[in-house]
């Protein structure tokens, strides 16, 4: 007998998470349009060369911004560990 939630939730969450990261990407007009040109010149194929590559590209794009973010950032926030949250507060609220 299986147990009720556990990895089963988890890969539930990621997976919607993942879904609604990828169609708010996709809503953003320029990407928009690269899509449907994308699916246009590939629809009559199984498994694209051009799809993977374009997906890729789109990925690394994406993934860029975010790196440069996660850098600048690093320094400049403390790390969360447990009472952090509420040392800040302590120390900015009392």
């Amino acid at each position: 007998m299986r147990s009720s939630g556990g990895p089963d939730l988890a890969f539930f969450v990621l997976v919607a998470v993942s879904e609604l990261i990828g169609a708010v990407i996709g809503a953003v007009p320029g990407i928009r349009h690269a899509d449907r040109t994308i699916e246009r010149r590939t629809v009559g194929e199984a498994v694209s060369g051009t799809r993977v590559a374009y997906y890729l590209v789109r990925f690394l794009i994406i993934l860029v911004p975010v790196f440069l973010f996660s850098w600048w950032l690093e320094n400049r926030v403390t790390p969360v560990v447990p009472g952090a949250l509420r040392a800040w507060w302590l120390q900015n609220f009392n």
